[in-house]
């Protein structure tokens, strides 16, 4: 198992417990047939779809899985981690791109990294405007 994604296996896990135990607890009580599988619990959904979204993010703009993954964490949204890696592709600093993040919309801080929006890709650039 890579490193890089225990934390989000762990973090799964952790908080997928009471869901189990409310599943496992529900299908003993019933008569069920004990071939049944149980379902995946949300929180375990989202792990691996985290885990999948950063594998496709650091594969597409050619940086380390752990970068992704840290923007996720730090409690940035998948849109603006998808506008912060495209503009760090383009030659801005992420760290500061994140920071001006905090306290401007994205069309600002483009506008203070010296970035045009329309040099980015497409799908990017509809993402701008949303928040």
């Amino acid at each position: 198992m890579k490193l890089q994604i225990l934390p989000f296996l762990l973090l799964g896990l952790l908080s997928s417990a009471p869901v189990w135990a409310q599943t496992a607890t529900a299908s003993a009580d019933s008569d069920a047939d004990s071939s049944t599988i149980l379902p995946i619990a949300p929180s375990a959904r989202a792990v691996v779809d985290m885990r999948y979204a950063c594998e496709w993010l650091a594969y597409s703009y050619e940086v380390p899985v752990r970068v992704p993954q840290e923007i996720l964490l730090a409690g940035y949204s998948y849109s603006d981690a998808m506008i912060a890696l495209s503009m760090m592709h383009k030659g801005a600093s992420l760290n500061e791109l994140l920071e001006l993040r905090r306290n401007m919309r994205w069309e600002q801080v483009a506008a203070q990294v010296e970035i045009d929006p329309q040099t980015l890709p497409l799908a990017v650039r509809g993402l701008l405007y949303m928040k």
